[in-house]
């Protein structure tokens, strides 16, 4: 099937197990680490110590500037994201830390995907944590379930979604074939 349809690489959730089977008995392929795929282990961990400050904030119109200013890339379409009401700001007076996003699930109903992005400056400060906490309760005053991810060379995102109390039991792999 690879030779008839031309096919170079596939993604593989290690959740899959019939597809994942299926990659390991190819013999000619490169396997890399893409994503790790995390949900939440609790749903009241133990309190996390995030930054004190900040307020977290649904995004306006007139933050699409500053957001795409600040963020770079992180966001696919932020006009269209605002409007949904996808992103939220994390602002302490007049200095932007960081935003968020949260995004419905539409194949998995009932289930929330959550982000967070962290303004450069202000990494490694709890900013992170913070927004993720105040994620995933409003996930639940919701009644969503928060679920998250991120790329596999992302450390410091991974080692803060893992303090907030979720867990990766699934992860994505880049299959090349040779």
């Amino acid at each position: 099937m690879l030779d008839k349809f031309s096919i170079e690489e596939a993604y593989v959730c290690t959740a899959d197990e019939l597809f994942l089977s299926c990659i390991c008995d190819v013999e000619n392929k490169e396997i890399k680490n893409q994503a790790y795929f995390f949900q939440d282990n609790k749903e009241n961990p133990e309190p996390v110590k995030p930054y004190g400050g900040g307020v977290l904030r649904l995004a306006e119109s007139e933050d699409i500037e500053i957001i795409k200013e600040i963020s770079g890339d992180f966001f696919e379409d932020v006009p269209k994201q605002v409007a949904k009401k996808e992103i939220f700001i994390f602002d302490e007076g007049e200095e932007v830390l960081g935003f968020s996003i949260t995004e419905k699930g539409q194949v998995l109903q009932g289930y929330t995907s959550i982000g967070m992005f962290t303004s450069v400056v202000y990494r490694k400060k709890g900013i992170g944590k913070a927004i993720i906490t105040k994620l995933k309760k409003l996930c639940y005053e919701n009644g969503e379930i928060p679920i998250c991810g991120c790329w596999y060379y992302n450390i410091n995102s991974k080692k803060t979604l893992e303090s907030c109390g979720f867990v990766t039991k699934t992860r994505l792999l880049k299959v090349k074939f040779i």
